[in-house]
């Protein structure tokens, strides 16, 4: 659950380890039941506003993203017509060594 909000979904995993690295949940739903899922998105949209601040937004506003130092959360909805869903997955940034990635500028 997120806030009210409840979710299926499923962890994903570095290769070779047991390190969590993404978190992807979904909620999908009939066309009939697109406005339940928008009701989802709007909801959990505001949750993440209230915890991460204002997203970036694709133009019609489907697609929210927010960035932090640590990692990225996506929120995103279906198209009108197609089928109801809502999508949400947070994946970690991958940590860069400075002594491995000499040319990147560290601030």
């Amino acid at each position: 659950m997120i806030g009210d909000v409840e979710l299926s979904g499923f962890v994903g995993t570095k290769s070779g380890s047991d390190q969590i690295n993404g978190v992807y949940l979904a909620h999908l739903d009939e066309p009939s039941l697109r406005v339940v899922s928008q009701e989802k998105f709007k909801r959990l949209k505001h949750i993440l506003t209230q915890k991460y601040g204002r997203p970036n937004a694709s133009p019609d506003g489907r697609i929210c993203f927010w960035a932090s130092a640590s990692g990225n959360v996506v929120l995103s909805t279906g198209r009108p017509g197609e089928r109801g869903s809502v999508l949400l997955s947070y994946t970690e940034k991958p940590v860069i060594s400075p002594l491995i990635e000499p040319g990147i500028e560290w601030r």
